[in-house]
């Protein structure tokens, strides 16, 4: 049996709020360019799309036991749902975020507080159903999975994987492929960070905000100059307040049904809205414009009834399929 030090391939997982998946390098590869660094990108949409990264989004079956991760459950359960059912199945999504989480305390007022170090085994999710499930399943199963994903594409042996905190190899790369600007120069220049300069992490993800700032030392190790710090102040809370949005615009009652009757094209709302999400520039536009299906509309006119009682903003929704909202000045 060989050594790990002797592993050809290194392979980092990511394992994220909202979506999920890993990096390798080749040994041979990474002692000419720290840099060459190859993602997984056979996840597919339900649309055939290719991505980098999948949802992180687990199923587990009538008995409890796994059933899929990613989009694959995203879609089966939406589908389980459409055909009524779903009532035996747990199904958890962006449950990262629990470990954020204190039964007496705000995160979002207290955006301070600390992720807990360790997932007690008495920690329990609940599901979007709030089903309760022990976290250490639940987390356990989601890595399991993501893990036997790369070795089933890889074909490497459990015994030669090594896994690194996502946190720490950032900061490896950062160290080893830094754009630095020097001051009264134009243009930037990609090289590695020498002895003595002092570098800062910033990681928005899609749950969690982390810093972490480091020192390069002379034997090139990294010298943690803080504690790290941050919270959960990202991604996941643009689209609650969104959400939130809709929900006032169209009506509780009406969001609620929505949600229940048009399972599938409630996702479609929430990809189209990551979508634009992450296609957000400096020099963005005022106005941005997202689409939605018709069948949102329709809900609304069935439960409202009277047309006339619609809010002004919904009134011009009968012949487009889009609502624009003009972002604040």
């Amino acid at each position: 049996m060989g050594r790990k030090e002797d592993a050809l391939v290194v392979v980092a997982i990511d394992f994220g709020t909202t979506y999920s998946g890993y990096a390798y390098s080749f040994r041979d590869e990474y002692k000419k360019d720290h840099t060459k660094i190859y993602s997984n990108d056979v996840w597919r949409t339900e649309d055939g799309f290719a991505t980098t990264k999948t949802p992180t989004t687990i199923l587990f079956g009538k008995d409890g036991e796994f059933h899929s991760f990613g989009y694959e459950a995203e879609q089966t359960y939406t589908e389980l749902t459409e055909s009524g059912e779903a009532d035996e199945y747990s199904y958890f999504t962006r449950f990262k975020m629990k470990l954020f989480q204190d039964e007496s305390i705000s995160t979002v007022h207290h955006p301070e507080l600390k992720r807990k170090t360790r997932i007690s085994r008495d920690l329990t999710l609940e599901d979007i159903t709030s089903k309760g499930m022990k976290a250490l399943k639940v987390f356990s199963e989601s890595i399991r999975f993501l893990k036997e994903h790369f070795q089933k594409s890889s074909g490497i042996d459990e015994d030669f994987l090594t896994l690194a905190y996502e946190p720490e190899a950032a900061v490896i790369y950062c160290k080893e492929a830094a754009v630095r600007r020097k001051e009264g120069t134009e243009g930037c220049s990609l090289q590695s960070f020498d002895a003595g300069h002092q570098f800062l992490v910033l990681d928005c993800g899609g749950g969690t905000i982390d810093v972490t700032l480091y020192e390069v030392q002379n034997d090139s190790e990294l010298k943690e100059l803080s504690e790290p710090s941050g919270g959960p102040w990202s991604g996941t809370f643009v689209d609650q307040e969104y959400e939130s949005f809709l929900k006032d615009l169209f009506g509780k009652d009406v969001w609620e049904t929505y949600i229940k009757q048009c399972p599938e094209d409630f996702l479609d709302i929430k990809r189209k809205f990551e979508a634009k999400k992450r296609g957000i520039k400096e020099s963005q536009k005022p106005k941005t414009t997202i689409p939605y299906p018709q069948s949102l509309y329709q809900t609304y006119c069935k439960i409202r009834k009277s047309l006339s009682r619609r809010p002004k903003e919904i009134s011009s929704l009968q012949y487009c399929d889009c609502y624009e909202r003009k972002a604040p000045i």
